[in-house]
């Protein structure tokens, strides 16, 4: 079961890195990612896809999120951040078909320079939870 943390007790746990430095379209994998979620093509499933294509917008959001943003450990234990940033920052498209607007940002394989990687999701597929430390409540 995934645990989830708030941003500060993340931090005190030594969760949370920066990725000003990253380059993160820096490996083939990355570059994938990037192109999936910013330029909308007849993809079969379900994709979000950032509003601006633009490196400097995802670098941005994927800094905003880790800088802000909760923590999840994941069943796999990977360090995944999730910043609800409450305007739309993209689209979600079902079988290239329009589903809803995004208005959080997730960022994945955190702690992988090699893989990190940012994408859009509505907050509707989340609910409010506490910091398994604190107690405070979080966007999960």
């Amino acid at each position: 079961m995934s645990e989830y943390y708030c941003h500060e007790c993340a931090q005190r746990r030594g969760f949370t890195y920066s990725t000003e430095t990253v380059d993160l379209t820096g490996t083939e994998y990355q570059l994938g990612k990037y192109v999936k979620h910013h330029f909308p093509v007849k993809n079969r499933g379900t994709v979000s896809v950032f509003e601006s294509p633009d490196y400097q917008t995802y670098a941005s959001c994927t800094l905003s999120a880790t800088a802000s943003g909760s923590a999840e450990i994941d069943d796999d234990g990977r360090l995944n951040m999730i910043f609800f940033v409450g305007k739309t920052v993209g689209t979600t498209y079902q079988d290239g078909n329009f589903i809803i607007p995004t208005d959080t940002i997730k960022v994945v394989l955190h702690t992988d320079p090699a893989r990190i990687h940012t994408y859009p999701v509505n907050s509707a597929n989340y609910e409010r939870s506490k910091c398994a430390d604190c107690g405070k409540d979080i966007l999960i």
